[in-house]
């Protein structure tokens, strides 16, 4: 991942961090802060310095990008769980993070078209079960 500057003129390179593999999905970017997904791991990285600020594992891969609303980041996995986690990422001990998922919610299929928040509600589409995929609108809180 890089940080360049939009400066006019500018075009430098800001920062550069590893993640250990490819990051193929959007980012999410709030209060200071960059989200992604890497595998099974969902992490934050400061905008301004390019330093991790934390990193949480979650159950199976992300194959979509993250979401921010206020100060909660949406993910889902190829497990079929959707997390609600604290942008903050809670508190953290020799790499373990405490108290970061708000909740997890299992669809019953993986979020196959990547998810949405508004007015409260997150949306995920799945993948299709029989003939269709599945629309879910969940309360955000």
């Amino acid at each position: 991942m890089f940080s360049l500057d939009t400066n006019v003129g500018a075009g430098g390179t800001r920062w550069r961090a590893e993640r250990g593999g490819l990051v193929e999905h959007h980012l999410a970017v709030a209060d200071g802060s960059v989200f992604g997904t890497h595998t099974a791991d969902v992490f934050a990285i400061d905008a301004g310095s390019g330093t991790t600020r934390w990193m949480l594992g979650i159950a199976d891969n992300s194959l979509k990008s993250p979401v921010v609303a206020g100060d909660t980041l949406y993910v889902g996995d190829v497990a079929r769980v959707v997390y609600a986690s604290e942008t903050g990422g809670g508190t953290g001990f020799a790499g373990r993070r405490f108290g970061a998922v708000r909740w997890k919610h299992d669809l019953g299929t993986r979020v196959r078209w990547g998810l949405a928040v508004a007015n409260g509600t997150l949306f995920a589409v799945t993948e299709p079960t029989a003939e269709s995929p599945t629309l879910y609108a969940l309360e955000a809180a």
